[in-house]
């Protein structure tokens, strides 16, 4: 995980806090439209959308799975095949 998440995780004390997505845009130095894209796919989706405004929000506990899809994306990992690994990475 970048240094950055990791100084953000403890100024917020790795609590459970809503990121909006433009938050995790820059953490994770990856563009919104790609999230979106993400979340509209099934491969990684906002833990809370908020009903009046539609705006998507990320918890702490997602991070490491976006670590991981983004780390994949790196590899030239497939979106299908992602999708298949963030379906079974419980199982």
């Amino acid at each position: 995980i970048k240094k950055t998440l990791i100084l953000y995780l403890k100024n917020k004390g790795g609590d459970q806090n809503k990121n909006s997505i433009g938050e995790i845009s820059k953490l994770f130095d990856i563009p919104i439209t790609t999230l979106r894209h993400y979340h509209n796919k099934g491969i990684f989706k906002a833990k809370y959308i908020d009903k009046n405004t539609g705006y998507r929000y990320y918890y702490s506990d997602q991070f490491e799975l976006l670590n991981n899809i983004i780390n994949l994306r790196y590899g030239k990992v497939p979106l299908d095949k992602i999708k298949e690994y963030t379906e079974n990475k419980d199982s």
